[in-house]
């Protein structure tokens, strides 16, 4: 008979009971070392940290709070991680959604769970994810920017494609978006939404 136990040492509690601690605790203890390497995009600990609360700032600003649904839906990269750990931070609750899946199914999942917010790529591994979802579900309007899913109420985009930002007059998004008014912004743009909030 197995018996289990008996002479195992003690493990030692953990020094944090949620992901949020246990990552402010990862920004002193290993501040330094490299958490985030992307490309030629380096991010250590403590300025992941930093990154993740600037974006659940700009979370909290958009009237996002603890327990709302908030989609991400884009290739794996920095700005992926750094908009998770924000989520994270506020105490949403992350919807992963993988890149290679189609409109037709992360509509369906964005309407079940109620996501409020939804981070997206323009574009992944040379297919539409924004313009998918929007041909499939429908131009909305100010406030519900996808006409099919209506609790959705925010598009942050992660990537722009380069292509469209430079044929677009005037920066991002006043062709490809208009009449959304505030309902969709680039990353830049979300960011600055938090600058001056207080910390979640």
């Amino acid at each position: 008979m197995l018996r289990l136990g008996a002479n195992l040492a003690e493990v030692a509690p953990l020094p944090w009971s949620t992901i949020p601690a246990m990552m402010r605790d990862a920004a002193t203890r290993y501040a330094g070392l490299a958490a985030v390497v992307d490309g030629e995009i380096r991010l250590d600990f403590a300025t992941l940290h930093a990154e993740g609360m600037r974006v659940a700032r700009s979370l909290a600003a958009m009237g996002i709070e603890p327990g709302d649904a908030v989609g991400i839906w884009a290739s794996n990269g920095w700005r992926w991680v750094v908009a998770v750990c924000g989520i994270w931070q506020l105490g949403a609750v992350v919807v992963p959604l993988a890149s290679r899946w189609k409109a037709a199914e992360v509509g369906p999942l964005l309407a079940r769970v109620e996501a409020r917010l939804l981070f997206v790529d323009e574009t992944s591994a040379g297919e539409e994810l924004l313009g998918s979802l929007r041909s499939r579900f429908g131009v909305g309007r100010r406030g519900q920017p996808i006409a099919g899913i209506a609790k959705l109420e925010q598009l942050v985009i992660l990537e722009t494609d380069a292509a469209r930002d430079a044929s677009t007059r005037g920066g991002f998004g006043e062709r490809a978006y208009d009449g959304l008014g505030g309902s969709i912004c680039d990353w830049s743009k979300f960011l600055a939404a938090g600058e001056g909030q207080a910390t979640p």
